[in-house]
């Protein structure tokens, strides 16, 4: 008796396949089958009911699942273990009209996991499935009525976004308050010594001479220099202490794209693709995740891995505190088998495999422990009565722990740490006196606020309750292609203009703009996926509010350019194959494709067409099917002029041209003959 399987991902299927043997076929829908149709609301605004079609390209996946039903007795619908999944098991189940559909959830593909699996399954979970359907209406909400409203009073196309626009703000503020950015030139004295291990150097204090003189930077150069001069010192201590350092936790969702943007140079979307595959193969655990914490029998994997191995591991697990928004329905990510040290298809895979595994392995390694040793010192000169103190401090490590394995790195970073590391402060005793070697003067000045990369604006993001980690990719992905954000060579991130009109179409003007808003519906989102709340009252109550808001919207008017040929507005496309080009706003409603060049941001004239081709009875000297004919077109100004023979059977294939010589085309062994073969 053969029990159907039915999964996302065709990579998934073949694992699974190749555990559970005879007895069972997989097959993969290939993601979602069903979704609101694209030329429509889709969404009864009476019942707020949703109207599903079956998705453009999925007729054939659904025509093959719904044939191998109806030839095995029995279906399991085991897709990820989260709401997208449960989503799609109910999609499943609806169209292939599964009386009493079967549920499977693992959070590993293994045949261990698998096997459990199938010995305990259950019904649709109901609650996830409406959260995932009010994500999907609110979305749709905005996505359709807002874009379609600020797109006809602006008069140009523009979309809207619940999260996406949102991100476009938090990145155009950060860009806003770097471009008025004042940097402030300030004063420092640094003062170094020969030590027995090399030179080491100390820095002037000027903390409590600024509290005094309520200052926020020291500004006076000439008495910073004079502090920089000074040769005698006196030790007034130096302490020594030990400093353990704890690893950081295993990866969530959010922190592998962090890590893997920073360390890999990978964005979000070839990060998540990447791990979908090294899931889909059974090689890490789910990779949509917010828990910190690993299981219990990851960890005794992870003892036994390490005792084998030398490494470290500590006696009792390593546990983290979650995040405020955090659903802990999964555990963090993690390899399936700690054995294997290398897997995946391709570099961005064995590097994703490798980077998750060093975090796992190593969040339960012994603490790292540091020697830091701060030696303070008083100069015995005063400069205009004033006492100077200076504070050296190095940092050598002295137990590796998890750091034999893992290394890690911060935007933050404000290079202080790593300048104590290179300061070999010796021993010193109080009351020891001390000549300088030199006395260098610092020329400082206050740095703006660090754009966006993809790691930061992950962070901002998790941080400020916006969308979900597993959302994180798709966010960015779209703000990317929609133009209203760049990022330049160095991955920081730049509203653009388009984005800044969208930005002042919706800002004060629509609630879920606002930055807690988000926040605020995703704890919603939460409630009816706990199954605390109904979800038909939260989206009826967001539909009201998004209407009210529609109809006092103000929003002041591009200028209009009508298009030519039927008077519609004309609306500026920004990324076309070739360019940004303007098309016709009628489109929709009567069909009109008039598009016209881009001219310094306005519609440029229509391109001539050329003339009508003058045929001739020569033969083809490429194709020999075909006749030669002679094609034309003036130039003028911004368009290219043209005039060539070439063969008549152009869109059948043959792609023969040449050049025009005295009215006749330059056949034989002249080179212009080859032009264009």
């Amino acid at each position: 008796m053969t029990v159907l399987v039915i999964v996302e991902s065709p990579t998934k299927a073949k694992t699974i396949q190749k555990y559970l043997g005879p007895g069972y076929e997989v097959r993969a829908s290939v993601g979602h089958i069903r979704d609101l149709p694209e030329k429509s609301l889709g969404i009864d605004l009476a019942t707020f009911i949703a109207e599903y079609v079956v998705m453009a390209g999925k007729s054939k996946v659904v025509s093959g699942l719904r044939a191998r039903k109806a030839a095995v007795p029995n279906v399991l619908l085991a897709t990820d273990p989260d709401r997208e999944g449960e989503a799609i098991a109910w999609h499943l189940a609806q169209v292939l009209k599964l009386k009493n559909p079967q549920r499977i959830t693992y959070q590993e593909v293994t045949k261990k996991a698998l096997l459990a699996a199938i010995e305990n399954p259950r019904g649709l979970d109901m609650a996830m499935i409406n959260a995932q359907q009010t994500r999907r209406m609110i979305d749709r909400i905005v996505g359709w009525l807002v874009s379609q409203r600020i797109s006809e009073l602006r008069g140009q196309k523009l979309s809207a976004g619940r999260v996406q626009s949102v991100t476009v703000r938090l990145v155009a503020e950060l860009c806003q308050r770097v471009s008025q950015f004042k940097a402030v030139f300030h004063f420092g004295a640094e003062i170094h010594f020969s030590g027995p291990d090399g030179v080491w150097k100390a820095k002037w204090q000027t903390k409590t001479l600024l509290q005094q003189r309520n200052q926020e930077y020291w500004l006076d150069g000439d008495f910073a220099q004079r502090v920089a001069n000074l040769n005698r010192f006196k030790v007034i201590a130096c302490e020594e202490k030990a400093r353990s350092e704890a690893p950081p936790a295993p990866l969530t969702t959010d922190t592998m794209m962090v890590e893997a943007s920073s360390s890999l140079k990978l964005d979000s979307a070839a990060t998540m693709a990447a791990a979908q595959k090294l899931f889909d193969a059974g090689l890490i655990t789910y990779h949509r995740t917010d828990s910190p914490n690993l299981s219990a029998t990851a960890f005794a994997a992870i003892t036994d891995y390490c005792s084998s191995s030398g490494l470290p591991v500590v006696p009792e697990q390593r546990l983290w505190d979650s995040a405020e928004l955090a659903q802990e329905a999964h555990e963090a990510i993690r390899p399936t088998s700690f054995g294997t040290l290398q897997a995946g298809d391709d570099a961005d895979q064995q590097a994703l495999y490798q980077l998750i595994w060093r975090h796992a392995v190593g969040s339960q390694l012994e603490s790292a422990v540091w020697n830091i040793r701060t030696a303070h010192l008083q100069a015995l000169d005063a400069v205009d009565g004033v006492t100077a103190i200076f504070t050296a401090m190095g940092k050598v490590l002295v137990k590796a722990g998890w750091r034999s394995l893992l290394q890690t790195s911060s935007e933050e970073d404000d290079g202080q740490e790593q300048d104590a590391m290179k300061n070999p402060v010796p021993l010193l005793e109080p009351g020891q006196l001390l000549q300088p070697s030199s006395g260098h003067l610092l020329q400082l000045k206050t740095s703006p606020p660090r754009l966006y990369t993809e790691g930061s604006l992950i962070k901002a993001l998790k941080t400020r309750g916006i969308g979900r980690p597993s959302t994180y990719a798709a966010i960015i992905k779209t703000i990317k292609q929609r133009d209203y954000v760049r990022v330049d060579k160095k991955g920081y991130f730049h509203v653009t203009e388009l984005g800044l009109i969208v930005l002042s179409s919706l800002v004060n003007q629509f609630s879920f703009m606002q930055l807690d808003f988000t926040r605020k519906m995703e704890d919603l989102l939460d409630q009816i996926a706990r199954s605390q709340i109904e979800h038909i009252p939260v989206i009826r109550g967001f539909y009201n509010r998004i209407a009210r808001e529609l109809e006092g919207v103000q929003i002041q008017a591009a200028q209009s350019y009508p298009c030519p040929d039927c008077g519609h507005p004309m609306f500026l496309n920004p990324k076309g194959k070739f360019g940004p080009y303007w098309s016709c706003s009628g489109f929709k409603e009567h069909g009109c494709k008039t598009m016209l060049p881009d001219v310094d941001g306005k519609p440029g004239q229509k391109k001539p067409a050329g003339a009508a081709p003058v045929p001739t009875d020569i033969d083809c000297p490429k194709c020999k099917k075909g006749k030669l004919e002679r094609r034309t077109r003036l130039a003028e100004p911004g368009v290219k002029g043209y005039d060539f023979f070439g063969c008549n059977r152009y869109s059948k294939g043959c792609k023969f041209i040449c050049n025009v010589v005295n009215g006749e085309p330059q056949l034989g062994d002249s080179p212009a003959t080859g032009v264009g073969q």
